[in-house]
């Protein structure tokens, strides 16, 4: 738990800094204003429709039947724009990593971690692939698990869970692609797996925090820098001293 708590007080940190804040901003201002559109045009439009159509599948009287159309319209508005959310991440994310990313890991890993060494064991190409693959996977689950959102607090759950599911599966391999090599890529993530799901939803919970959301990305972006590089450093010490001559 230290660690995750001195990775989100070192993301802090790096986030206040100008042209860090700069470069993950934009995206995130992109997408909350593409999405929040989107939403305003088509979310209540879309939402009555679907509820228009299960007004003929109601088996309730004509009464009861408009007031049901009202409140099933209403929770299908709330759930669409909760979708939002994950959907807002996805975009911020693929933003953040085709244009932001490489500029922000190499400035902050030359700060904050001058001394570790680069293998360039992944590769730009990979990490698109990566958030392509780990994108289409939250889609099709946000589509299958639709009714789902129309259950009070439900929808909050899943999109915070699939928030920071997508932020793990991406930040994972664009924070170590560079500077791990092929083995510390794939093995590193894997042992810290349970922490840094943590530290994803810990840092996730940033977006339900009305305007916060503008920040939630780059916040778990630069946590997850502060957590895997440090730790990177020390796996290969502990390597280092376990291959020493006794």
């Amino acid at each position: 738990m230290t660690t995750i708590l001195r990775a989100y007080t070192r993301a802090v940190r790096s986030l206040l800094q100008r042209s860090v804040l700069a470069h993950f901003l934009w995206p995130m201002l992109v997408a909350t204003a593409a999405w929040v559109t989107i939403g305003i045009l088509f979310w209540e439009r879309l939402a009555r429709i679907f509820a228009a159509f299960a007004r003929h599948y109601l088996p309730l009287a004509a009464a009861r039947r408009d007031l049901a159309e009202h409140a099933l319209a209403t929770s299908l508005k709330i759930a669409l724009y909760l979708m939002s959310i994950p959907l807002t991440v996805v975009t911020t994310i693929f933003l953040v990593e085709i244009v932001a990313l490489p500029f922000i890991l190499d400035h902050v890993s030359k700060r904050d971690y001058p001394y570790l060494e680069v293998r360039h064991g992944g590769s730009q190409w990979q990490s698109l692939r990566n958030t392509l693959l780990s994108s289409a996977i939250a889609a099709a689950i946000t589509i299958v698990a639709l009714p789902l959102w129309l259950l009070p607090g439900i929808g909050v759950v899943i999109s915070l869970a699939l928030s920071a599911w997508l932020n793990y599966r991406s930040f994972r391999y664009d924070v170590l692609m560079k500077h791990a090599d092929a083995v510390e890529l794939v093995g590193l993530p894997a042992s810290h797996r349970k922490r840094l799901l943590l530290l994803s939803l810990g840092a996730s919970l940033i977006s339900l925090v009305p305007g916060a959301i503008l920040f939630a990305v780059p916040f778990v972006g630069l946590s997850f820098v502060h957590y895997l590089l440090p730790a990177l450093e020390r796996s290969r010490e502990q390597t280092v001293h376990a291959n020493l001559p006794r």
